[in-house]
């Protein structure tokens, strides 16, 4: 029998802490098959140690290729449609109980579902979940397998014209958990290395440290944790390992350094002012475009 629904997924092992959540979540709402592309090989080992009994999983390696590295995952997929999200994304269908009730509810001849953000943060680490959001820039996507020649983070190119249902927030959202807990983004700032806006590395992160400067990935937080929040939905209920979250920072950073950053991070939220805050969303501003409008101190 053919598989209706697929997820293919960028994964590192900083998602670790934050996985069985995530897949348990669309295990029920009706995902079949998973693909989950790691572009460090050195990490593979320890997450498919930590995926093993998960049938339906498959993990791939696409060394170094952390953009556009979803084209590869579905390759791995047999699933009529395939849900392009990251792991801090949670599709939520008011209406609907699981995936299949809500496409049978479209109109039957699309073949591509953009899906909004509505940008939740968890900056505190709250048990309790956030009941309002911001509506994000962009979002993400549902398509049909086998009309997607590439595929990419934030769209696709198809091999037949595009036919888009741009769903409302009362049909479908995508509660984007920019900021999961504070030991979340930390955990970005330290292991992902990027460039440019969101600039982040292990030193990158230690160079800042000593010249006071907060990291452009916090000082992004900071202005979406305080932003006015006048949408008001239901986000799925986080179940982070924290004991997990807080081995992964170990390796890289001390017990000084870590309440440093925290202490830093208080402080730089409390000095944004209403300019700084309102900064997000405005008409198709970016996340990457905030850290150049914002203070470093």
């Amino acid at each position: 029998m053919s598989k209706k629904f697929g997820l293919v997924s960028r994964m590192s092992k900083i998602e670790l802490p934050y996985l069985l959540s995530f897949i348990n979540y669309y295990d029920k709402l009706g995902v079949e098959e998973f693909c989950f592309i790691s572009t460090r090989p050195s990490e593979n080992p320890l997450i498919k140690k930590f995926l093993e009994g998960f049938h339906n999983v498959t993990i791939i390696d696409k060394t170094g290729a952390l953009m556009g590295c979803q084209t590869e995952g579905i390759n791995h997929l047999t699933s009529e449609w395939v849900l392009s999200f990251d792991i801090d994304e949670f599709l939520m269908l008011p209406k609907h109980q699981t995936l299949n009730a809500f496409i049978s509810s479209l109109p039957k001849n699309i073949n591509f579902i953009a899906v909004r953000w509505i940008m939740a943060v968890n900056d505190l680490g709250c048990k309790n979940l956030p009941k309002s959001g911001v509506k994000g820039h962009t979002g993400k996507y549902i398509i049909k397998r086998k009309k997607i020649e590439t595929l990419r983070e934030h769209g696709a190119k198809m091999k037949v014209p595009k036919i888009i249902y741009e769903t409302q927030c009362n049909e479908g959202y995508l509660a984007h958990y920019w900021c999961r807990s504070l030991n979340d983004m930390i955990l970005k700032v330290i292991y992902h290395d990027f460039k440019g806006p969101k600039n982040s590395s292990l030193g990158h992160l230690l160079k800042s440290l000593n010249g006071g400067v907060i990291p452009n990935r916090l000082r992004i937080l900071a202005t979406l944790a305080k932003s006015p929040k006048p949408f008001r939905f239901h986000f799925h209920p986080l179940d982070i390992n924290e004991k997990l979250e807080m081995e992964l920072l170990r390796e890289k950073i001390t017990p000084r350094q870590h309440k440093r950053i925290k202490k830093m991070f208080k402080a730089y939220k409390s000095k944004l002012t209403r300019n700084h805050i309102s900064l997000y969303p405005v008409g198709k501003r970016s996340l990457r475009s905030l850290p150049k409008m914002l203070p470093k101190r």
